[in-house]
């Protein structure tokens, strides 16, 4: 699940770097700029991160297959609305 959000988190650095020129120096000024930069990927960005969240702190949390799925479409959802 982790390995899914931060392959969407490089993805928008990686945009925002083509685009402006300019990293994210973390993952608040990172939450902003995709507010601001990126809308068409945020409600994707958003839930992912819930999804990664959970999958890592809650103590003994598992995800189903469902769960996973989901993450699966919402980091090719990203990667759809990126492309150059």
């Amino acid at each position: 699940m982790n390995a899914l959000f931060y392959s969407a988190l490089h993805r928008i650095n990686y945009w925002l770097v083509r685009q402006t020129g300019r990293a994210p120096r973390n993952h608040a000024e990172r939450n902003r700029r995709v507010e601001c930069e990126l809308p068409q990927v945020l409600d994707d960005y958003n839930d992912l991160y819930l999804l990664s969240m959970r999958a890592r702190y809650r103590e003994g949390h598992r995800l189903g297959d469902d769960r996973r799925e989901s993450a699966h479409e919402l980091l090719c959802g990203i990667e759809e609305r990126l492309l150059f």
